[in-house]
């Protein structure tokens, strides 16, 4: 038989034995500890890494072996003789989490399980983009219960991708940061775990080596859509109003704005444009009158946004055509006021 081969099965076989003894093994045995590496420890690829097992003198040790998960790229290992040490390098085209074994055979041939750990590989470079997942909560009330928490799953996945390959990298391990806009209706830990924490919407801003993605985070009940009207007037911008252009054949006159989100977050959709405090005689067509939104009556239209986005990006431009109107051929002049959410 091929030697190298034959290093593969016996490895593998190893690897498949502590597999499936781990699930029958209550607990890892105290007479075993791993002191290097300590479990959540985080490397580079190419730092080296120090394998170092303790076995207490009362084992006669036969074998010892260090197992990192197969897809590491790092070798298992059999030490045989103390101290049960083994120096190696994190592979280069390695990231992500390593999932690290520890066993003991003694002289009758038994297998004691040591602990299991996991450290983290984390990249040296910035990813070229992050992709984020929003999350939805439903509540049945605060503190949010614990079945609740599980049934939704409130963990922010994040994934970076570095030449078009897509690493998994959410975490404070991977470098990985989050901010709530708004923690009185969410927070998250460094692990991406959202807390709810009353009704509403924030957007959670996630950061890795500069890189930032936006979260939309809604905490909602079965019978609570989030429609209330949220005023965005201090983050538009109109960045240019056209002339109003008389459409001969329908005599409304048209105006086109180009409208930017200006603040530093997300805007949620829906977004509309209210108009008041026109001329006598000038009016919106189209669209429908506020009832919550003051002043009531005002007239309002829904933003459209091509192409399709989650929310309003901040810094993205969008244009909306505004018809009007105007019996008495007046100046036409208003007031323009931005909202998000519905039940205007």
């Amino acid at each position: 038989m091929n030697s190298t081969r034959f290093t593969l099965t016996v490895t593998t076989a190893i690897c498949l034995v502590f597999c499936l003894l781990r699930a029958a093994w209550a607990a890892p045995d105290p007479r075993i500890t791993l002191v290097s590496p300590t479990h959540g420890a985080v490397y580079a690829p190419g730092d080296p890494i120090t394998f170092n097992v303790n076995v207490d003198p009362a084992v006669v040790v036969s074998k010892v072996y260090v197992i990192p998960r197969m897809d590491s790229g790092l070798p298992h290992y059999i030490l045989t003789s103390a101290p049960y040490e083994k120096v190696d390098t994190i592979p280069l085209d390695h990231h992500g989490e390593i999932l690290i074994t520890i066993g003991v055979e003694d002289q009758t041939g038994t297998l004691l399980e040591g602990p299991q750990i996991s450290v983290f590989v984390r990249s040296t470079v910035p990813p070229d983009k992050l992709e984020v997942e929003n999350i939805s909560v439903i509540a049945t009330g605060f503190p949010v219960s614990a079945a609740e928490m599980t049934s939704n799953n409130p963990l922010i996945h994040v994934y970076g991708y570095y030449n078009g390959e897509q690493r998994n990298i959410a975490g404070a391990q991977y470098g990985t940061t989050y901010t709530s806009s708004d923690t009185s209706v969410a927070t998250v830990d460094s692990r991406g775990w959202v807390t709810p924490h009353q009704y509403g919407i924030a957007y959670v801003t996630v950061a890795n080596s500069g890189v930032t993605a936006f979260s939309q985070v809604k905490i909602k009940t079965p019978n609570n859509r989030l429609l209330a009207p949220i005023e965005q007037t201090a983050n538009v911008t109109i960045v240019n109003a056209s002339g109003f252009r008389l459409d001969t054949k329908s005599r409304q006159y048209i105006q086109r704005l180009t409208l930017r989100n200006d603040g530093s977050l997300p805007i949620p959709f829906p977004v509309h444009i209210v108009l008041s405090d026109f001329p006598e005689g000038v009016y919106l067509l189209g669209g429908g009158r506020t009832k919550v939104v003051t002043p009531l009556e005002s007239r309002y239209k829904f933003i459209k946004f091509e192409p399709r986005y989650d929310w309003w990006p901040p810094g993205v431009e969008v244009t909306v055509d505004l018809s009007f109107g105007n019996r008495d051929g007046r100046p036409i002049t208003y007031t323009s006021r931005f909202f998000s959410g519905l039940d205007l």
